[in-house]
């Protein structure tokens, strides 16, 4: 029906589309994950455990701004392991432990090994992993560790690996 004159054509609009501007503010997923892979680093170390919680190595992480007008929120997973050698008079404990910048201590990494008495030597395996959640920048992380035990370590092996696994913006 037409209020007036004639109708030769009939246009029902629900909408409309207007052009995207493309100014590269997001990554692609590709990008991300390919920034993702770069971020390893790994630290080696042949330090032995003192009598209080100490640096036995650290590693630095750069990870990249990715998220836009928002924090980024990466996700690095750092594992510690190794292995040290101690005489076998007496009993004694070994405590391992992760640390963000030295100062955030992480107690659910700890781990506790108890020498058996006796002669000899003994080789200590360890093994910790943490995931921490961290912003953009150059992160530091520590791998802590300290013993008590009589006669002390006379050798180690200790490896630390931190990783990034994912952001979130």
């Amino acid at each position: 029906y037409n209020l007036a004159g004639n109708v030769h054509v009939a246009i029902d609009v629900v909408g409309i589309y207007d052009d995207h501007n493309h100014d590269d503010r997001y990554y692609t997923e590709a990008e991300i994950d390919a920034a993702i892979a770069q971020q390893v680093a790994q630290s080696n170390a042949n330090v032995g455990l003192g009598n209080s919680l100490a640096t036995i190595s650290s590693v630095d992480l750069t990870l990249p701004d990715v998220c836009p007008g928002a924090p980024d929120s990466w996700n690095v997973l750092v594992h510690a392991d190794g292995y040290f050698l101690t005489g076998g008079a007496g009993p004694g404990s070994a405590t391992i432990a992760l640390s963000l910048d030295g100062t955030d201590f992480v107690t659910g990494t700890v781990v506790n090994q108890n020498f058996a008495s006796g002669g000899g030597q003994f080789r200590e395996s360890y093994s910790t992993t943490f995931l921490f959640t961290v912003d953009a920048g150059t992160q530091t992380f520590y791998e802590l560790g300290s013993m008590s035990h009589p006669n002390g370590v006379s050798a180690a092996q200790n490896t630390l690996i931190a990783e990034s696994v994912s952001v979130d913006c």
